[in-house]
């Protein structure tokens, strides 16, 4: 691995994307490494997203004489390039949920020995992470304030890196609704709870969650590593927060925008140092190159298990009566609850594509275009059934 330092920030997008990198490298990593079934499909879909492989149609500008190929999305929901309008739509879903509370910014992470340990058991270690981190909140506005507060909780696998770091981002109500649901308890705008108690009792209950699957960690004196759950203040409040938790709702490891090089020999991409700020505390941006088989490798670790939930919801945000507990809360702050839009409105606009020859035009559909076959990655199994036929 070769790292060149750069504190300057890389904006805009690149022309190079991760199924740019599947499609090089990924026979040759199919090789080498054995694939879950997950994986093999998370490889596939994101090889052929966006191109003549899936198919799609030729659109034409109604203003000029621009025309070009728009090919179909794989829709795979670990791919950098698709679920952009789902995104879109599940921001604006939690933007309409946003109470008129002070919000905390959460977040539940394991030591790096302990997480290096667990590696194998990935779908064991996200639920007990989930589980106990959820139960550890929960517990604590039980407890200490008497009511439910509201939750989102998000699971990132990776660091900026693509290096495997499990931890979960919670968006937390500063206050709790009462059991009774008349009254709304605050818990202040500065304060939420004390994180060192936080850590103590999410470390118990994890641990404990694990010696009851039969995973003992007894020998890494776990008791003594670092715990560390990171509470704040959201800084640029929860609508940034939800913005940023979007993110990665229906994403992977890496966007396409990171990835500044491709060649025979390696990929090279931007991540931010955060062992290494400026004197304002950002983190400098550096390159990082690898070659591509240990790209796809560092990539296919963060496919989640089959019908895994990144992201969940607790307390009064959570079961099918989530709607009428937010309207309860915003009763007591005598808040007009909106009227939530519909999952088509506001999207015509965004669907409308202008010509980017004119600016004036739209594109429109004409005729439709085929799916070229074979596919650009043909695992073994499936080419001894080419030999066979």
């Amino acid at each position: 691995m070769v790292y060149n330092a750069s504190s300057e920030l890389v904006t805009g997008r690149t022309e190079h994307d991760v199924g740019e990198i599947f499609r090089l490298f990924g026979q040759e990593y199919e090789r080498r490494y054995p694939m879950s079934w997950e994986q093999r499909k998370v490889l596939r879909a994101i090889a052929v997203c966006r191109t003549e492989y899936l198919g799609g149609h030729l659109e034409k500008c109604d203003h000029c004489d621009f025309e070009r190929p728009h090919y179909n999305s794989c829709r795979n929901v670990h791919c950098p390039k698709c679920q952009g309008i789902e995104r879109r739509k599940w921001v604006n879903k939690r933007l309409k949920e946003l109470l008129p509370v002070p919000y905390f910014h959460v977040v539940f992470t394991l030591p790096s020995e302990i997480s290096d340990r667990l590696i194998g058991i990935d779908e064991t270690v996200y639920r007990e992470l989930f589980r106990t981190s959820s139960q550890t909140l929960l517990y604590f506005f039980k407890s200490k304030r008497g009511g439910q507060p509201g939750l989102i909780g998000v699971l990132h696998t990776w660091g900026q890196t693509m290096s495997r770091h499990p931890h979960i981002h919670y968006l937390v109500t500063g206050g709790c609704l009462s059991f009774d649901k008349k009254r709304w308890v605050p818990s202040g705008s500065e304060y939420l709870f004390d994180v060192k108690e936080l850590s103590a009792d999410f470390r118990r209950r994890f641990l404990r969650g694990l010696k009851g699957k039969g995973v003992e960690l007894s020998d890494l004196k776990v008791e003594e590593k670092d715990w560390v759950v990171y509470c704040r203040k959201p800084f640029a409040g929860p609508e940034k927060m939800i913005e940023y938790q979007g993110r990665y709702v229906n994403r992977t490891a890496i966007s396409n925008r990171r990835i500044q090089s491709i060649t025979e020999t390696g990929v090279t991409f931007d991540y931010k140092d955060y062992r290494d700020e400026d004197e304002k505390g950002i983190p400098k941006h550096k390159s990082m190159t690898v070659d591509g088989v240990t790209f796809i490798r560092l990539f296919l670790q963060h496919v989640l298990p089959s019908h895994f939930r990144r992201i969940r919801y607790y307390g009064i945000l959570a079961g099918k009566n989530r709607s009428q507990k937010i309207k309860c809360v915003r009763k007591l702050f005598h808040v007009i609850d909106e009227r939530a839009p519909t999952e088509s409105e506001g999207m015509g606009k965004e669907n409308q594509v202008i010509c980017p020859k004119c600016g004036e035009g739209k594109l429109l559909p004409i005729s439709l275009l085929f799916r070229i076959r074979p596919p650009p990655i043909v695992f073994a199994n499936e080419r001894v059934k080419e030999g066979a036929a």
